[in-house]
């Protein structure tokens, strides 16, 4: 089993809009999508549409988490 994505390399790292709205909707019907989006959270991804988001949505989520973290310390 692999992602649907495997070998689409060029496609989740394009960066004109249309080219990246293919590659949410390719992330839509993966079953790893999740895991994917996890992957590149955890390992800072700066490029790339991973789980169905790009690099500025995934830095949006890190600043969400690291200020929901700040507010419970």
């Amino acid at each position: 089993m692999t992602a649907q994505c495997a070998d689409l390399t060029g496609l989740m790292f394009a960066t004109d809009t249309d080219t990246v709205d293919v590659a949410r909707r390719l992330c839509s019907r993966c079953r790893f999508a999740t895991r994917c989006l996890v992957l590149a959270l955890v390992h800072d991804e700066r490029a790339g549409v991973w789980g169905g988001f790009d690099a500025h949505q995934r830095n949006q989520i890190i600043r969400t988490i690291k200020a929901r973290t700040k507010e419970t310390t």
